[in-house]
């Protein structure tokens, strides 16, 4: 057997089991902002490093890094967006203190940017059903996104 076929199976056998008892246990790398968190799958190098974006809903832009000290807006239309932004990654990284895993489901590839789409609990708080309540977060399926958060 060569990698392929080892990487072949593992995915068979790590996604399968994944769905079986409810969802992947993945470990949280970095809460990136209030719609995505990085993780990694012990894959080879160039295919570890990943993305999952939280199925069901939108959040405000994230400014630039350099935001607090500089202004500047990134992909953010303003600066009620840029703060909630910051406000609903604050609440991820909230919910994520202590556990350095969490919990998705049911997987599936995203339209863009090889990021997963998934239902994503943490501490058994369930992210996207938390923001939404919270009002940094609306439900989004994939259409045309319909919230303007500088309103």
């Amino acid at each position: 057997m060569n990698k392929f076929h080892y990487i072949t199976i593992y995915l068979v056998l790590l996604f399968g089991c994944g769905y079986a008892f409810g969802g992947m246990l993945m470990p949280i790398v970095e809460v990136y902002d209030g719609d995505t968190i990085k993780t990694y799958m012990p894959l080879h190098e160039k295919l570890s490093k990943t993305s999952i974006r939280i199925y069901g809903i939108d959040t405000p832009e994230r400014a630039a890094k350099s935001y607090p000290t500089t202004g500047k807006l990134g992909r953010a239309k303003c600066r009620k967006e840029a703060d909630m932004a910051l406000v609903a990654k604050a609440v991820i990284d909230d919910i994520a203190k202590g556990s350095s895993y969490m919990v998705v489901e049911p997987i599936k590839w995203g339209k863009f940017g090889g990021r997963i789409v998934g239902k994503v609990t943490i501490n058994g708080v369930d992210i996207a059903d938390e923001l939404i309540q919270m009002k940094l977060a609306v439900p989004y399926f994939g259409k045309r996104k319909t919230k303007d958060w500088c309103k």
